[in-house]
């Protein structure tokens, strides 16, 4: 070998260790750069997750507050047909409902939704989402993906997901009690097949004091009793389903006179694709009920004071 060709050698080597150094050079700045950058961004992200944490934290806790209930008698009234019907005695209902005295000596709101899913429901939840509040959704049979993924929503975000009918045709559903267990049983399986939850609240397409059932109501309560369901009616309505095309502002306004007036309020508002109203009232109810110190805003659950404006009776046979 001559000197020419090992001083080439040589110096290939030379480049050699040159370009490796300069590439591990170039590894060592560029890595921790674009682990700095990837990590600021994750910091970025998080504090504004914290932020958001922190504004539904404090929405949430300016609504639980105590207030003393009445012994008194309640009167529940149906402002849809103006009927009033009378209830027991508060103390009573929530000792037979397993309600702590403690729970009992607070003020309870309950905020419910029928007849959906409907187009408008997506934007009750991210409302109820935004204030951190939780509600009750009494809804229909509906299999569209839509529908099935509002319904998963429902219970993913802490909701009660309670069934009103499958079909909300009241000619077939108070036609016979199998007609009318048949509804109730195939909206449950419905739901029971899409959440994995299996409702247990109930509430009666025109309430349990509706008129237009051909069989005994007595009959149907019997059955959601025997298949552990307990219904609720309302006590307080929003006016939306009276076909008066109530404003934002005045649906608003019911909701807050009539929970000024009980002290177990159950809020009858509709979740429909004509009830655009009530989407708009709904941030106005919230500012008002968040701002009381005597409210709690809750979802209905079995332990709930039941509002019914029918109650149970014994029927012969």
């Amino acid at each position: 070998m001559t000197g020419l060709e090992e001083e080439n050698r040589r110096r290939r080597r030379v480049n050699r260790i040159k370009k490796v150094i300069l590439a591990c050079v170039l590894v060592a700045i560029i890595v921790p750069t674009c682990l700095s950058i990837l990590l600021s961004m994750k910091v970025h992200m998080l504090e504004h997750e914290i932020e958001a944490l922190q504004k539904a934290s404090l929405k949430t806790a300016d609504a639980k507050a105590e207030v003393i209930l009445g012994s008194n008698m309640n009167t529940v009234v149906d402002t849809e047909t103006t009927e009033a019907f009378e209830v027991e005695d508060v103390d009573a209902m929530a000792l037979r409902a397993g309600v702590s005295s403690l729970d009992a000596d607070k003020k309870h709101v309950y905020l419910t939704f029928d007849d959906g899913p409907s187009e408008n429901t997506e934007e009750i939840l991210d409302i109820l989402k935004e204030y951190g509040v939780k509600a009750t959704f009494f809804v229909v049979g509906r299999t569209d993906e839509y529908s099935l993924r509002m319904y998963q929503r429902i219970v993913d975000e802490g909701h009660t997901l309670a069934m009103h009918s499958y079909t909300h045709v009241y000619g077939q559903i108070y036609s016979s009690l199998d007609s009318f267990k048949n509804d109730v049983l195939s909206l449950q399986t419905l739901l029971y097949e899409t959440t994995g939850v299996k409702p247990t609240i109930y509430r009666f397409p025109g309430g349990s004091s509706n008129t237009v059932s051909a069989v005994n109501i007595q009959e149907c309560i019997a059955f959601l009793e025997e298949e552990g369901i307990t219904y609720f009616d309302w006590n307080v309505s929003s006016g939306d389903a009276t076909g008066n095309g109530y404003p934002a502002n005045v649906l608003c306004q019911n909701v807050l006179d009539g929970i000024a007036k009980q002290d177990n309020a159950v809020v009858l508002m509709h979740d429909g694709t004509s009830k655009k109203a009530t989407v708009d009232s709904l941030p106005a109810i919230l500012d008002s009920l968040l701002a009381l110190e005597d409210v709690t805003i809750l979802p209905l659950t079995e332990d709930s004071i039941p509002v019914q404006h029918t109650k149970r009776q014994e029927v012969s046979e």
